[in-house]
């Protein structure tokens, strides 16, 4: 289960023994949540590099958090909306 959160909403997590016990607000429900989980991972963030001119250059359409947008997600998923260039990698988003 992977979890986002916004920096002013982080989740609790707290250890009563060998138990872990994470308490978060849902970002869809907008409700308390809380869960036990076997196994706590911890992961960075993937921030997209400063790309606004090679998009603008390439004419490729960003998502909103700066990463290249595919031409179609099921149809096209690594052609990029200009013909003949492709995307890969980290350059689509968190992989």
């Amino acid at each position: 289960m992977f979890i986002r959160y916004e920096p002013e909403e982080k989740p609790e997590v707290k250890k009563d023994g060998k138990d872990l016990t994470v308490s978060f607000l849902d970002r869809i429900l907008r409700e308390r949540m809380e869960i036990r989980p076997d196994f706590l991972v911890l992961s960075a963030a993937t921030i997209p590099r400063e790309n606004e001119e090679l998009a603008t250059m390439l004419k490729v359409p960003r998502t909103m958090e700066g990463f290249f947008l595919e031409a179609h997600m099921k149809l096209r998923p690594v052609d990029f909306a200009t013909d003949g260039m492709y995307l890969a990698g980290g350059a689509h988003g968190p992989k």
